[in-house]
């Protein structure tokens, strides 16, 4: 465990994106920061993400910023228009 802002205590836990140590609907966040570009199954990330979400729970990732041009924009993108196209409440784009 490590120790964070008071008695609040958070758990490091490494993991593959795809596959998290989490069960079913526990979370009630998920956050996602610079990272889409970075994983070969992204798209296997976003489900799994979404699979650990709780009732309610949310979605946040920060899509930065970039050219059109490189690699991880247009992944950010791709990841953009499913969201929409899924209607998804839980995700914040």
């Amino acid at each position: 465990m490590q120790q964070k802002s008071g008695a609040a205590r958070v758990a490091a836990v490494a993991a593959e994106g795809s596959r998290l140590p989490f069960r079913r609907d526990c979370a009630d966040a998920v956050i996602l920061a610079r990272l889409l570009y970075l994983v070969a199954d992204w798209q296997g990330m976003l489900r799994e993400a979404m699979e650990v979400l709780g009732r309610g729970g949310v979605l946040f990732h920060e899509w930065g910023n970039g050219d059109a041009s490189e690699a991880w924009v247009q992944v950010r993108e791709k990841a953009r228009s499913l969201f929409q196209e899924a209607g998804d409440r839980k995700s914040v784009v």
